[in-house]
């Protein structure tokens, strides 16, 4: 996986860093291994807010946003997790932004944003 999954437990919410490059040919295999990944670690960490913070190169085209969110369910995430992302830079939030859109149609909790600070605030206070 190109992408490199990091992540920090706080007391309310799990803290994940995403930061590579995104593999145009495998990137919803990619997409699916992360949330996946993601996932397990809120079942082990007993976490359902996750602030995760994206550093990544390449956009996630909008079929893959679909086909993933598609897959959520099958793959552990579950409905009462609560995600704010924050993108690092233009391009990537409105590719995030897309994603935020299906997720949130399927009824997941989702928000985007381009501050770390902001996304606390709303993941933590909402």
């Amino acid at each position: 996986m190109s992408v490199q999954l990091n992540y920090q437990v706080f007391r309310e919410y799990i803290r994940i860093e995403l930061k590579g490059k995104r593999s145009e040919q495998n990137q919803l295999e990619e997409g699916i291994g992360m949330w996946k990944e993601i996932a397990g670690i809120c079942k082990k960490e007993g976490r359902r807010r996750i602030l995760t913070i994206s550093n990544i190169e390449g956009r996630l085209s909008l079929g893959s946003s679909f086909k993933l969110t598609d897959s959520l369910d099958a793959i552990g995430w579950k409905f009462d997790y609560k995600i704010a992302g924050v993108a690092t830079d233009d391009i990537l939030f409105m590719s995030l932004m897309m994603l935020e859109t299906i997720m949130v149609n399927n009824g997941y909790e989702c928000k985007m944003f381009k501050s770390e600070r902001q996304a606390k605030k709303w993941l933590l206070h909402t």
